[in-house]
């Protein structure tokens, strides 16, 4: 399967010397002592979210991006070139679907 590209909104930006891209929000995180949640997903969780999403009866022929969500547990999923767009969730232990 093609790689997952990220969607992510980065307003000024900056790359430190080891390479890790900061933002103004994590800036502010690193004030209060505290770091965000990593937001990496790999392909192959993305396949499987991919696989998810279509055995709920959704379609997802193709990953244009994916979003692992910061300050709850979700995903945002998008397919079919930006066409498709579903939110999957934890909900009590159960991923519930969502179409947006």
């Amino acid at each position: 399967m093609a790689s997952a590209v990220m969607l992510a909104l980065t307003i000024s930006a900056h790359v430190d010397a080891a390479g890790v891209k900061h933002t103004p929000h994590d800036n502010a995180l690193a004030t209060l002592g505290m770091s965000a949640p990593p937001t990496d997903v790999t392909d192959e969780q993305a396949d499987e979210l991919a696989a998810l999403v279509r055995a709920s009866g959704y379609k997802c022929d193709s990953i244009s991006g994916v979003q692992k969500w910061v300050w709850s547990y979700g995903f945002t999923l998008v397919c079919n070139s930006l066409r498709y767009s579903y939110e999957i969730a934890d909900k009590g232990g159960n991923w519930a679907i969502t179409v947006k």
